[in-house]
C-alpha cells in the first residue's frame, strides 16, 4: 500500500501521483485497487477555489494480479444498517445499483442477511 498526498502546482491540482502509479506500472507493478483516506481532522485552511484537503489517495500494489490479502483482518462488525436495510427483501430492494438491466454492477443484497462481520478497510 502506497499513500501519497498531491498538492496545489501553480493553482490547478498537480497529477504527479497519477503519474507516479502510472510509472510504476510501467515498471512491473500492477495497480490491484485504490482507496480514498477521509482524514477526519484535516489540516484547517480556507482556499477561495477548492475544498479542503480532508482526503488522501492510497493505492494498493503488488507484483502479482492476484496478492494474497488476509480479507479476516479487515472485517468490522455490521452495524445497525443491517438490521434496517436487510429487512424485507424482494425485487428491486434485493438487487442493488444496475442488476436488473444486465449491466453486471449489482449485488444480491440477501447473501448479507444473517451476517454479522463485513469487510471494510479503515485508515
Amino acid at each position: 500500500m502506497i499513500n501519497i498526498k498531491d498538492k496545489i502546482v501553480g493553482g490547478v491540482r498537480h497529477r504527479y501521483v497519477w503519474k507516479t502509479i502510472e510509472k510504476l506500472s510501467e515498471l512491473g507493478w500492477y495497480a490491484i485497487d485504490d482507496y480514498i483516506w477521509h482524514k477526519t481532522n484535516p489540516m484547517p485552511g480556507f482556499w477561495p477555489a477548492r475544498l479542503r484537503d480532508g482526503w488522501e489517495y492510497c493505492f494498493h500494489l503488488a507484483k502479482s494480479t492476484a496478492p494474497y490479502m488476509n480479507q479476516n483482518a479487515v472485517k468490522v462488525p455490521m452495524g445497525k444498517w443491517a438490521d434496517v436495510r436487510l429487512v424485507n427483501l424482494n425485487g428491486k430492494s434485493a438487487i442493488r445499483h444496475n442488476s436488473e438491466n444486465n449491466s453486471g454492477f449489482g449485488r444480491d443484497l440477501r447473501k448479507w442477511v444473517g451476517k454479522k462481520r463485513c469487510y471494510r478497510l479503515m485508515f
